[in-house]
């Protein structure tokens, strides 16, 4: 056969392809329909509420077979780009799976440079941070894309309204920068419905023939993790639904190990009706398939009902472990999604680990510069006086080669040790190789948080002002900042890492942090938690709020060696800032087993 010839009946084929499954389509859309609306008057409350939301979801997911919704989505994704990542790892891997290097590639690509999370829109008139004020009514054109929630925000600066409708459709006209949580590309996929509000993905895996579970706003560590949701996260499970394009399935059993517990939580429905009910919406859908497609369907049921109850035999491990990444630490707080214990990591004392330093109650074994000072246990680094500048550093270099925590209590108060709510600028963290009593340049005011002008250094930033003339995001803060062996700036354009939603770090509480510094993945973490604890306990729990990937800390510094302390600074605003319980291990690897 000639090749014009082949390529024609390709197209043919194709065209074909294209009109059975609009057709298809649209014979479910009015199945869907009739099913909802011929319904024995005497269903119990819970068959009915769950009939209409199976129904609902089982509709929606229809509009992700649109194959120009899909070509749309192809064009966004640099698909040859992840292809060659794909390829590169399998030469550099023999015998692993092209399809899981390629999936993770997409997922790698989605959470880091198309997914954008919002917490709070900017403000669409100034650009400046917005704070929640409730909901609003949808406008009609809001409506026709979906978007019946409405979310309102307030500007911090010009006081003017944003809007924030959540839209859940997919839309052509692409005239929305986020895509919906869940966006499948090429793939055979399956949308994942959580009753307890969440969603995501499961991808057919045709090599080790069996669904394996990725959520896009979590990126690649989510990959064939199920355990994740309830071991990590914490969540409390109840139904978890598979949607596809020829079947709807109850997977509970994939993301769960304690199916006994659960199930007191299933009590909507009867299981029996429960299983009939799925069957016959899947038997619906396969209803103008050939019988050899059916019949093959069916054996893959079978294979996965056999997987489903091997995997209430699974261990979680510790990447099941993690809690949720996306979202603020408040939001997945109020989700109940922080975790079993309500923490991400534990730290744990290894063999081998040791004590390089101890704040003690003299200045023995410390660096003091300017306004800082020795008061008892602790050390105030500025006092709640404008226009101060501090530093404290401990005597001893830490070896930058070696894995290292940094444990300390900070409080940041009014002069009277209350909230200090609008006052300034906050402290930061450092590591450095400049000098034993290095301290930043004093004639940039408060906004350089006494790290400023420090060369050779990385700052943990604790910002509690937003400066303009720095790009601060708000009052309220973490970032990572360094410029190599540079002198060291708090403007913004040299931050390696930020989070933004966090809890009042200026109101007076003491916070109980850990700063760790992993060599062999040359990471910087910082972990955070409200719950005090003495500085030998490497045992706390803690909510890992920032991670930092890619810092080379032996470049940055020009030395394997650092000293490791703290500054702060204020300016015509004042605040205290005091640092205790200070404590430095080396050799220390995370273990949250």
């Amino acid at each position: 056969m000639e090749i014009a010839e082949a390529r024609r009946l390709a197209d043919v084929v194709a065209a074909n392809y294209l009109t059975w499954r609009r057709a298809r389509a649209a014979r479910e859309q009015a199945n869907a329909a009739a099913a909802s609306t011929v319904r024995p008057s005497n269903f119990a409350l819970g068959q009915r509420d769950m009939l209409e939301r199976l129904q609902s979801t089982a509709r929606h997911v229809m509009k992700y077979d649109d194959i120009e919704l899909q070509d749309i989505a192809r064009n966004e994704i640099p698909v040859d780009r992840l292809h060659e990542e794909a390829h590169k790892l399998v030469d550099a891997n023999p015998g692993s799976n092209f399809h899981d290097h390629l999936v993770k590639a997409l997922l790698r690509w989605f959470k880091n440079e198309y997914f954008v999370w919002v917490n709070e829109p900017p403000c669409d008139y100034c650009k400046s941070p917005t704070t929640s004020v409730g909901g609003a009514a949808p406008t009609d054109a809001e409506l026709r894309h979906g978007g019946a929630r409405v979310e309102l925000y307030v500007c911090t600066s010009c006081r003017r309204h944003t809007r924030f409708p959540r839209y859940n459709e997919v839309m052509r006209d692409q005239t929305w920068p986020l895509w919906r949580v869940g966006e499948p590309m090429g793939f055979e996929t399956r949308y994942i419905l959580d009753f307890t509000d969440h969603v995501w993905t499961e991808i057919y895996n045709e090599k080790e023939n069996r669904w394996i579970n990725c959520d896009s706003c979590e990126g690649e560590q989510s990959y064939d993790q199920p355990l994740v949701y309830e071991a990590g996260w914490g969540k409390k499970l109840n139904y978890v639904f598979a949607f596809g394009s020829d079947e709807v399935v109850d997977v509970i059993h994939r993301y769960t190990r304690n199916f006994e517990e659960v199930q007191t939580r299933r009590i909507m429905v009867s299981e029996d009706w429960l299983d009939k009910t799925l069957r016959d919406m899947t038997a619906r859908k396969r209803a103008d398939l050939p019988p050899s497609v059916r019949a093959e369907l069916e054996e893959r049921d079978k294979t996965e009902q056999s997987q489903l109850k091997t995997t209430l035999q699974r261990t979680a491990h510790s990447k099941d472990l993690v809690s949720r990444q996306s979202g603020s630490l408040e939001w997945r707080a109020a989700r109940g999604e922080l975790g079993t214990s309500g923490n991400q990591l534990t730290v744990k004392p290894q063999q081998g680990v040791h004590i390089v330093f101890k704040l003690g109650d003299t200045s023995a074994d410390i660096a003091l510069s300017g306004a800082a000072k020795k008061t008892g246990p602790s050390v105030e680094l500025t006092p709640a006086q404008p226009d101060k500048i501090g530093s404290v550093f401990a005597s001893k270099q830490i070896d930058l080669g070696a894995s290292c925590i940094v444990d300390f209590t900070f409080r940041i108060s009014n002069k009277d040790g209350r909230s200090a709510e609008g006052c300034a600028d906050g402290f930061a963290f450092v590591i450095q190789s400049h000098a034993s009593s290095a301290c930043g340049a004093s004639n940039v005011g408060g906004s350089g948080l006494g790290y400023e002008g420090i060369p050779h250094s990385v700052a943990v930033e604790f910002d509690t002002y937003a400066n303009g003339d720095r790009g601060d995001p708000n009052g309220n803060h973490v970032s990572v900042q360094t410029r190599g062996n540079l002198p060291n700036s708090a403007h913004h354009d040299y931050s390696k890492g930020l989070a933004t939603r966090l809890p009042p770090l200026n109101n007076g509480t003491n916070y109980h942090c850990q700063i760790i510094w992993m060599p062999s993945e040359k990471s910087l973490q910082v972990l955070l938690t409200d719950r005090s604890g003495a500085a030998e306990d490497v045992g706390t729990d803690f909510e890992r709020i920032l991670t930092v990937k890619d810092i080379d800390m032996i470049d940055v510094c020009g030395s394997p060696l650092a000293w490791v302390g703290f500054t702060a600074a204020t300016g015509g605003l004042c605040q205290r800032h005091e640092i205790s319980r200070w404590c430095v291990w080396q050799g220390i690897k995370s273990d949250p087993e």
